[in-house]
């Protein structure tokens, strides 16, 4: 970074709590920061079974249909956040 300071940081991490406050701290520098895919399915799955029950069909249908909205599509992680606020 400091040899090439163009360079855009893109911080990507699990969802532990402190790996974010050191990604978030002043250690580094400013950047976007992201969570890894597989994490957040779990993260998803884990909602999902919360709502519906762990292994039961609406659950699997729902996890599935929403884990290929956040995989696939232009802002898929706004739409998964709308749909599990909802």
């Amino acid at each position: 970074m400091q040899r090439n300071p163009a360079l855009k940081l893109i911080k990507l991490a699990d969802g532990a709590a402190d790996n974010w406050e050191f990604l978030s701290s002043e250690a580094l520098p400013e950047g976007l920061e992201a969570l890894d895919f597989f994490h957040a399915s779990e993260h998803l799955h884990d909602a999902i079974s919360s709502v519906y029950g762990h292994g039961t069909r609406e659950g699997t249908y729902r996890y599935e249909e929403l884990r290929e909205k956040l995989r696939l599509e232009a802002q898929g992680m706004e739409k998964v956040i709308r749909a599990l606020k909802h």
